[in-house]
């Protein structure tokens, strides 16, 4: 299903709008809030980002919208959206207005507590925060586009790049000496060369890698929670 698909079948349902302008800057603020609201039964339907430089950081502006359950009985879709003015918006649906309420309250609970946490990172810890959340948004890019046929080389370039950035945090061995992603990680990418890069994806392939990045996802978000708290015992 297109993420437009998605957008225009929940307009019938109940949803709330929270507002909020965090002391970072537009990109960052954006990963804080897109981890704080990610949870192991979470996916992705769809993640729009412009690249924010020194010299455009004006034409910055990140949309995603996720599917995720707060409980089994509690499902609901979220849309997040940054800009440049570093103002961020959670919009929630959902068929009980007490799941929304009560999703808005838990990520702004955890968002403090994230927020509470950055204030003892040095730079080396925000800069493995950052590279974490980044595999979390290709994971999930990894997910959707699975599921929904995407080009074999598409897909195997974006489980690249996530390797490679777990590999360059896990090789200084402060957040523990090994991830198991990497090696499974790793036989997914010769999967995926083993096919016509320009064709696209269809199952069973696509259901197991689609299945594998969920997987994945949930020992990343283990990790972020590391790199924010590495004196807590795991």
């Amino acid at each position: 299903m297109d993420p437009s698909d998605y957008e225009e079948i929940i307009q019938t349902y109940p949803n709330k709008i929270k507002v909020m302008n965090l002391d970072l800057s537009p990109s960052f603020a954006f990963d804080i809030l897109y981890y704080t609201i990610n949870n192991p039964q979470s996916y992705c339907i769809k993640l729009d980002e412009s690249i924010e430089t020194a010299n455009s950081a004006e034409d910055y502006h990140a949309e995603t919208l996720i599917s995720l359950t707060i409980t089994s009985a509690e499902p609901l879709l979220a849309k997040i959206e940054g800009d440049y003015r570093n103002e961020l918006s959670i919009c929630a649906w959902s068929y009980d207005e007490q799941i929304i309420d009560k999703f808005l309250f838990l990520t702004e609970e955890r968002l403090n507590e994230t927020l509470e946490t950055l204030k003892n990172c040095d730079s080396n810890r925000i800069g493995d925060l950052r590279s974490g959340i980044t595999i979390l948004k290709e994971l999930d890019r990894v997910y959707f586009y699975s599921l929904s046929g995407e080009k074999y080389q598409r897909i195997y370039f974006m489980l690249a790049d996530s390797r490679e950035r777990l590999y360059k945090i896990m090789i200084k061995g402060i957040y523990g000496s090994f991830n198991p992603a990497l090696i499974e990680m790793q036989t997914y990418l010769g999967m995926l060369l083993r096919h016509n890069q320009e064709s696209k994806i269809k199952e069973p392939e696509s259901l197991k890698v689609g299945l594998a990045a969920l997987k994945w996802k949930n020992w990343i978000l283990m990790l972020i929670q590391k790199i924010l708290n590495p004196e807590e015992k795991q």
